[in-house]
């Protein structure tokens, strides 16, 4: 068990399929698609898929996302954006919105196993993204801030 006082985060990519010196699986990870079944013993991941919902994917530097108005014109699963979006700002993410994570299946079975965010240490800044993406730099301030006041707001 986790010491409850303890606040565990990080970032939730699998790294480790298990072996059998360990007797461990990848599933006994607490890698994104398993948090779930840490029950009492949250540890809580960034949620990538909410970031890139919110601005586009980090590895294509044309994707849009919710902050640059992405339409069906712009991506496949448009649907699966808003959802993105969605189970970020709830602090949840159902398996069935694209990517198959699961963080916690209701913000009230373990509220903080998901953390929100839009910038991050590595790929494109947040300004960046959006000047690339859109080409455009007359909205980059408002766009800035859309996707800061929506983060703040989950």
């Amino acid at each position: 068990a986790i010491d409850p006082n303890i606040l565990v985060y990080g970032e939730g990519w699998q790294q480790f399929d298990g072996d059998s010196d360990s007797g461990l699986d990848k599933t006994d990870m607490a890698s994104q698609g398993y948090l779930y079944k840490m029950k009492d013993d949250w540890v809580g991941a960034f949620n990538d898929t909410f970031r890139d919902g919110m601005k586009g994917s980090v590895f294509d530097s044309a994707d849009k996302g919710y902050v640059q108005l992405a339409t069906e014109d712009d991506l496949t699963g448009f649907s699966s954006l808003k959802k993105d979006v969605y189970y970020g700002l709830t602090g949840t993410y159902d398996q069935t919105t694209g990517a198959g994570n699961t963080y916690v299946a209701t913000s009230d079975s373990g509220i903080g196993a998901s953390i929100a965010y839009v910038e991050c240490h590595d790929n494109l800044t947040l300004h960046d993204k959006l000047a690339v993406s859109t080409g455009d730099t007359d909205l980059l301030d408002d766009q800035i801030s859309l996707a800061n006041d929506t983060l703040l707001s989950s």
